[in-house]
């Protein structure tokens, strides 16, 4: 995994990885580190699902959700906000202005 030199340590409890929002959505966690700068948010994503894999007894994984948390946190990392805020976002087409 690649990582933002220097890389700080950041500790996420197993039981709290599938935490969501009070909208239960997305997963908290990811959408939270894709607003720091220091995010590699390519690495975040790969840790991620792998300890969500590592430690799936903590919980069941929305398979839908989950994607949708991946897409919205590498909007937040490229545009630096939530996609849900932003008008014309299409998470396979660059950004584009309404009219």
């Amino acid at each position: 995994m690649a990582t933002v030199s220097p890389a700080p340590e950041y500790h996420v409890e197993a039981k709290r990885m599938l935490k969501t929002g009070s909208a239960g959505r997305v997963y908290d966690w990811p959408i939270h580190l894709a607003e720091e700068t220091w995010v590699d948010i390519e690495a975040l994503v790969e840790a991620f699902t792998r300890a969500i894999e590592i430690h799936k007894s903590k919980g069941d994984v929305d398979p839908k959700m989950l994607i949708k948390t991946i897409g919205e946190a590498r909007a937040i990392a490229r545009h630096g906000r939530p996609c849900s805020k932003q008008v014309g976002i299409n998470q396979n087409r660059p950004l584009q202005k309404s009219n």
